[in-house]
């Protein structure tokens, strides 16, 4: 099974490495979506935003109909622009806040009962100042 024991590394807090791991099978197979995918979980829940944007982003160019990914994504861009906003880097902030916007767009347009989207959606707006 691919990418099994660097979800047990992600998960095991102890575990320093799970971050080494995750890279050095991305060297061998740089278009394995699962490690990807593991990699991106590992930053968000590690709490570098903006790293598991950009893995969200590589993961979704190879499995692009996954809209939970695509949501996960939502939810790091939403925390990598709240995060860069309260560090005093507005312009990125604003950056990724709208890009919560859009992502959130795109959700509602395939599930316009997806309530996470609206969520966020209007949580990045009102941190933009779009209180209409």
């Amino acid at each position: 099974m691919a990418g099994c024991a660097g979800q047990e590394a992600v998960r095991d807090s102890g575990y320093s490495g799970a971050e080494t791991e995750l890279k050095d099978r991305l060297e061998q197979n740089p278009a394995d979506a699962a490690t990807l995918k593991e990699l991106a979980v590992y930053y968000d829940q590690s709490g570098q935003y903006a790293s598991a944007v950009q893995y969200y982003d590589e993961y979704l160019k190879l499995v692009p109909g996954d809209q939970q990914v695509l949501e996960m994504k939502m939810v790091a861009s939403f925390n990598a622009g709240r995060a860069q906003m309260v560090a005093g880097d507005y312009a990125q902030g604003a950056a990724g806040l709208q890009a919560t916007i859009d992502i959130a767009n795109q959700l509602i347009a395939v599930n316009p009962a997806n309530a996470n989207a609206y969520k966020y959606s209007g949580y990045a707006a009102r941190d933009l100042g779009q209180t209409d």
